[in-house]
């Protein structure tokens, strides 16, 4: 009985060991070059940059602000002029300049888009500046055209980021997939 039991737990101690060592399992053979990790890489880490500046270009938030303001009639609190929230000018020109891991038609329309975003933005916050030297003026016929003016650029601006998150959320998701190509917990 004793040599039984003996047998039976050297038997389940090897087994224990056979199965926690990983015994004869082969390395998976990375299906992804190295080259292309890095611009995996790259596709991410510009899209967390453009998170980062979009977040501060055309903040909703802001833009609701300087369009309610605009919106109101008679006596209001008097503002002084405002200039757009600043942004790194590295950030601005990394995402000007979108680099070779991106196909050339995705960095012409990166490009484009910015650019109108960016442009979108600065004619927005001259036209508030405008606005309140027409306020002050009392010119009231300029004003109406001014807010008129800034609910298109708002609705402009809006499309330029989702323009350029239609774009950039494919790519990420793609890249994310290459960079977790042989990560075992990549359905976690």
């Amino acid at each position: 009985m004793k040599k039984n039991i003996l047998f039976f737990g050297a038997l389940v101690g090897a087994l224990l060991l056979v199965s926690c060592s990983g015994g004869n399992k082969k390395q998976a053979v990375s299906s992804v070059s190295s080259e292309e990790l890095d611009n995996a890489s790259k596709v991410i880490n510009y899209y967390h940059t453009s998170l980062i500046v979009l977040r501060h270009v055309a903040n909703a938030k802001d833009i609701n602000a300087v369009l309610g303001y605009m919106e109101q009639t008679g006596k209001v609190p008097e503002v002084s002029p405002i200039a757009p929230p600043k942004v790194s000018a590295k950030d601005t020109a990394e995402l000007m300049d979108p680099g070779d891991y991106f196909n050339i038609e995705v960095r012409q329309n990166l490009k484009q888009s910015y650019r109108g975003l960016f442009s979108a933005r600065a004619q927005f916050y001259d036209n508030f500046n405008k606005f309140l030297s027409c306020k002050q003026a009392k010119e009231t016929a300029k004003i109406g055209k001014l807010l008129d003016e800034n609910y298109r650029l708002s609705v402009e601006m809006s499309e330029y980021k989702q323009v350029i998150f239609d774009i950039l959320s494919p790519l990420t998701e793609q890249a994310e997939k290459e960079l977790l190509a042989d990560e075992p917990l990549k359905d976690q």
